[in-house]
């Protein structure tokens, strides 16, 4: 697992953290294929994080740099 310290219930991480978690993916966890790659809230509907824009947003931001 990789936790993200910040508050993004209403935000995105920036272009720099998606890229540094990316790099970390590609790096630490490369037998991880992307489409296994879940926010806490996939999982776990009770909760917000990893924030509201998570799935309409970075998430895919976050995939395309593991390319």
């Amino acid at each position: 697992a990789i936790c993200l310290d910040n508050d993004f219930e209403n935000s995105v991480p920036s272009d720099v953290v998606l890229s540094t978690v990316s790099n970390l993916i590609k790096k630490q966890y490369a037998q991880v294929k992307a489409e296994n790659i879940k926010g806490h809230r996939e999982v776990n509907p009770k909760t917000t994080c990893p924030g509201n824009q998570f799935l309409s947003d970075w998430k895919a931001k976050l995939i395309a740099n593991l390319v």
